[in-house]
């Protein structure tokens, strides 16, 4: 631990590494009230890194998740989870990690490169962009996962740019 100690907690600005041989959480860095990280850096033994809010040292509020395969999820969390408005980029990276990122319902139509719409308990739930791997942007709505409604927005191939 690297910061302040007040009655032996951890209060105000510091970083904690923590060593272990299982996978889990490596180092902590930010703002800390009474042994708690509230908000700050979480680096991942997998290299995925959130930045962001926390309570009991997992994402909760406004934070960023940059996975190990270089896909990037921002917005609110809730509980560790993805939860209320969200914007998540896929990498184009081959990885063999395929941890938490994108392998839920959004692979049911072709390859989603950009998702901005809404989440709950970690999955997409209500309205949403997306944005294929074929240049195509739709609207969708999701109920728990499950898409159950889509409409093709643009063929962005197609749109004719003014400058």
């Amino acid at each position: 631990m690297f910061g302040s100690l007040s009655n032996f907690n951890l209060d105000g600005t510091g970083a904690l590494y923590i060593l272990s041989y299982e996978p889990g959480l490596i180092k902590e860095e930010g703002f800390w009230v009474k042994n708690s990280l509230t908000k700050g850096k979480v680096i991942f033994s997998n290299n995925s890194q959130y930045e962001g809010i926390l309570a009991k040292r997992m994402p909760n509020g406004f934070g960023t998740m940059t996975y190990s395969d270089g896909s990037i999820y921002s917005g609110n969390w809730l509980k560790g989870k993805k939860d209320g408005f969200g914007k998540f980029y896929k990498s184009t990276e081959k990885s063999n990690d395929d941890s938490e990122t994108y392998k839920s319902a959004l692979i049911q139509e072709g390859e989603i490169l950009k998702y901005i719409g809404y989440w709950k308990n970690g999955i997409p739930h209500g309205k949403a962009l997306e944005y294929f791997q074929n240049d195509i942007m739709t609207e969708s709505c999701y109920e728990m996962g499950k898409k159950v409604m889509q409409s093709k927005l643009c063929d962005s191939q197609k749109i004719d740019r003014i400058n």
